[in-house]
């Protein structure tokens, strides 16, 4: 599993990310200390919007079950069902899969791909 996430070019994209991260911080003369407690702070930003994500696809699964429901109370079956039937399609393909837009925090990414991917927790 280690090896097939190394292999994942978004994965390989924020090992990147994290690498210049650190050639920032040697450049800059941080102390490890330093170093630390920003990697965790960022992790800590990095989580949050990661939960941020995830309730965003929670809403909008709950906004598909919801419109398929209306559409059959209002439309009657025939055309409520093909609605419905798009729209669940619609969420699967399109809206379930979080979209994480890290900012900042993108240096540490990859950590949260370790950790749910591997089971691994490293921060």
């Amino acid at each position: 599993m280690a090896v097939e996430l190394s292999r994942d070019p978004d994965f390989r994209a924020k090992r990147s990310d994290l690498f210049e991260w650190q050639k920032l911080a040697v450049a800059t003369n941080q102390s490890p200390k330093e170093a630390v407690e920003r990697v965790v702070e960022l992790v800590d930003r990095y989580n949050d919007k990661v939960k941020e994500a995830v309730k965003t696809v929670r809403w909008r699964f709950a906004f598909t079950i919801f419109a398929g429901g209306l559409g059959f109370v209002t439309g009657g079956a025939g055309a409520a069902g093909a609605a419905a039937a798009l729209s669940l399609v619609q969420f699967i393909k399109l809206d379930r899969k979080p979209v994480i837009e890290a900012g900042s925090a993108q240096p540490v990414a990859m950590f949260h791909d370790i950790e749910t991917r591997l089971g691994m927790k490293l921060v």
